[in-house]
């Protein structure tokens, strides 16, 4: 009654829930079981990573997951499912694609190559406050690549300058210069 053969299983129909084409990823990033290589492992532990895109889709994310968990093919193994969906995906509403917009001119003064938005997956901090209303960009900072990975890499060169695009932004911001959506003006200036 192998815990690790059960979790093996499980981690297969786990990762076979993703579907990059609705934007369901799933990813068992860390997994524990055993004390002996010639004892039996009554115990195995997997945390996953679950990101989505629409928040109608957390029913259906939730459900497949209690199927993979209440379905046990070792005989005498059980699972348990703990944790939750915790990070919304974060949306692309009004406000945040004006704060965009308004990045955008202001790294054009800077250079031609303005950062474009590039969807990386949900379960961003910024989700948090995006789903309470804020407008939220994230990622403001460095050129690089491969993000959660061990190639992950920055381009130091670029630090300097998205320091100067962020520091002209938050002014702009702060000073009440920016058209657009009222979520985008200081608290002082809003009609609500």
């Amino acid at each position: 009654r192998s815990a690790i053969h059960e979790l093996a299983l499980k981690v297969v129909r786990l990762e076979a829930l993703t579907d990059y084409s609705r934007g369901i990823t799933f990813n068992v990033g860390t997994i524990e079981g055993g004390t002996k290589r010639n004892i039996v492992p009554e115990r195995a532990y997997a945390w996953v990573d679950v990101r989505y895109d629409d928040p109608a889709q957390a029913k259906e994310i939730l459900e497949g997951l209690q199927l993979i968990v209440q379905d046990s093919a070792v005989k005498g193994t059980r699972a348990d499912l703990w944790g939750s969906l915790h990070r919304p995906p974060k949306l692309a509403t009004v406000p945040t694609l004006e704060l965009l917009a308004l990045h955008q001119e202001v790294a054009r003064e800077f250079g031609p190559d303005p950062p474009r938005p590039l969807h990386a997956g949900g379960g961003t901090d910024g989700s948090l406050m995006n789903a309470v209303g804020l407008p939220t960009l994230d990622s403001m900072g460095a050129r690089g690549g491969n993000a959660h990975t061990r190639r992950e890499f920055v381009v130091l060169d670029s630090l300097p300058e998205r320091a100067a695009i962020a520091a002209v932004l938050l002014r702009r911001l702060a000073h009440g210069t920016v058209p657009g959506s009222p979520a985008l003006r200081p608290p002082e200036e809003r009609v609500d």
